[in-house]
């Protein structure tokens, strides 16, 4: 079992607030919630639980996710957060999430980010499973929402 997501640390930042150079508290988001076309999504890299959970929504319904169905991968660009949306037919949805620091005085921050909708393409029947050409497609949709740090 995946050991949960580690809480980001909290710090401080100097800042412009209201004319003036002032210290604030900062600390990494912790939960997001997005939308755009037909997907809505809630993720949070921890829970009053502990693990990650994750709901998405599409035109098909509603899927939850916790703990090790989700995965995450630090990068250079952000987080992505990655689950499989079709119970093992192939399809992931993979969310790109900036690293945020947000003033603990303020309740959320807006942004855009991409959700990259991955679907593998199986062999059919009879078919060599060595075929030639790209195996995955992939299906790119722009999200708005917020960013935001629950105390859990």
């Amino acid at each position: 079992m995946a050991q949960p997501k580690e809480v980001k640390k909290k710090g401080s930042a100097i800042a412009e607030v209201q004319g003036k150079q002032q210290e604030i508290t900062v600390q990494e988001a912790n939960k997001f919630e997005l939308k755009g076309g037909s997907i809505k999504l809630t993720y949070s890299s921890t829970s009053f639980e502990g693990p990650p959970n994750l709901i998405y929504e599409d035109a098909a319904g509603i899927q939850s996710f916790r703990g090790d169905e989700i995965r995450h991968s630090d990068t250079e660009i952000g987080e992505l957060v990655t689950v499989g949306i079709d119970r093992g037919h192939g399809t992931t949805l993979t969310v790109l999430l900036p690293i945020f620091h947000l003033n603990l005085h303020r309740d959320d921050t807006a942004f855009t980010t991409w959700a990259i909708t991955t679907t593998r393409r199986r062999p059919e029947f009879g078919e060599v499973s060595s075929s030639v050409g790209a195996l995955q497609t992939y299906r790119v949709d722009e999200l708005r929402g917020i960013a935001q740090y629950i105390n859990f």
